[in-house]
This record gives C-alpha cells, sequence and structure tokens, in this order.
C-alpha cells in the first residue's frame, strides 16, 4: 500500500515538471529554452558539454530574461552559469513559458509583453 502511494507521488511530482512543454503555446521556443537549461544542468551535475556551449546558453538566457548571472569573474572572463543560476532562470521560464515566441525569419527567440 505504502509503495502504491509513493510511486502516485512520485508520478505525479514527475508529470507537473514536465507539463510545461505540453502547456507551451510555442513548442519551438520552449523546446529550444529547455535545451539550455538541460545544457547548464549536464554541465554542473555531469561536466558533459564543453564550458563554451554553457557559456553561450548562459549568456541567452541572461539576454532574454534580464536575470544577471551570479557567477564570478575570472580573469579569462566569467564563470559557467552555477546552480542558483539554473534555479533563477528556471523559474522564470515557468512564469514566462506561454509568452516565449520563436522567430522563423531572424532564428530567434522573443518575449511578448
Amino acid at each position: 500500500m505504502r509503495s502504491g502511494i509513493f510511486s502516485i507521488i512520485i508520478c505525479t511530482i514527475f508529470l507537473s515538471c514536465i507539463s510545461t512543454k505540453y502547456d507551451c503555446v510555442d513548442k519551438r521556443a520552449c523546446r529550444e529554452i529547455e535545451e539550455k537549461l538541460n545544457l547548464i544542468i549536464d554541465f554542473n551535475f555531469y561536466y558533459q558539454p564543453s564550458n563554451g556551449e554553457v557559456m553561450a546558453a548562459g549568456n541567452f538566457l541572461t539576454e532574454l530574461s534580464g536575470i544577471e548571472s551570479g557567477a564570478d569573474v575570472q580573469i579569462d572572463g566569467l564563470l559557467p552559469p552555477t546552480m542558483n543560476d539554473l534555479d533563477k532562470w528556471s523559474a522564470w521560464y515557468n512564469a514566462n513559458f506561454n509568452m516565449l515566441r520563436y522567430d522563423r525569419k531572424n532564428d530567434s527567440i522573443y518575449l511578448i509583453r
């Protein structure tokens, strides 16, 4: 009985975390933002993508959201985005995912107001 209730709770939590992908108005814009957030997750937990890809994703999310990265400045430039940055950008994304649009002509993502 306990394992059944536990399984239902885990499934509910998991589905609520990925539901924004299905609720999003412009799925391509949401998919690209989620890919950039996943790059940062992979870098911070598994060190998989290259530092350049992560820095580009961090710069893109900073420009789009207006939320500055909290990474310290290094001699070579900024450090890669941290988990604290990821938390801020994820919260911003969850609040604004329906206002994101993909512009095919300019191959860019913008936020409608």
